[in-house]
């Protein structure tokens, strides 16, 4: 995406993509803007399988924090691509799916807490997590037996809302 290319909400994100010109992410700011859109998950993974979708490698390689607090998100799929973060706050947001983070391999630090997930399950390819916060969640269940987070120091998981497994 040249820098005179401005797309400012979902309709031209969507447009933009119609036309199959590439986007490309320079910087946080870029990233903050396009997250604010909330867009599904399979809107990126269809860009990027179309080769629409590409990261400027300087920024993939410096990005190492990431906060995004307070911006009723539900989707963030598109932070997978920051494969070199280390840090990531996502508090008070409305993220229910977890899954994609799995592929941020390097995660010391993650924040989660206050949002609406129900599984976990998707930390357990984090290794390097020393530190996990997912206080007031809707977990639908919670062990910590999660064997491969073997640096975890610190975690807070309560209070959250601990709904009970319902078997079909």
């Amino acid at each position: 995406m040249k820098h005179n290319q401005i797309i400012r909400s979902k309709k031209d994100l969507l447009k933009h993509f119609g036309s199959s010109k590439q986007l490309e992410i320079l910087d946080l700011e870029q990233m903050k803007s396009l997250l604010r859109m909330d867009i599904p998950p399979e809107v990126w993974e269809d860009a990027s399988n179309r080769n629409l979708l590409s990261f400027n490698q300087e920024f993939v390689q410096r990005t190492k924090q990431f906060i995004f607090l307070k911006r009723g998100i539900q989707y963030f799929h598109l932070l997978s691509f920051l494969t070199n973060l280390t840090e990531l706050y996502l508090s008070s947001n409305k993220i229910s799916d977890i899954f994609s983070i799995s592929k941020l391999k390097n995660l010391k630090i993650l924040d989660l807490g206050s949002n609406r997930i129900e599984d976990i399950s998707g930390l357990q390819s984090l290794s390097d997590l020393a530190h996990l916060f997912l206080s007031y969640n809707k977990l639908t269940s919670f062990t910590l037996s999660l064997p491969n987070l073997v640096e975890l120091q610190k975690y807070r998981i309560f209070p959250s809302f601990i709904i009970p497994h319902q078997p079909n």
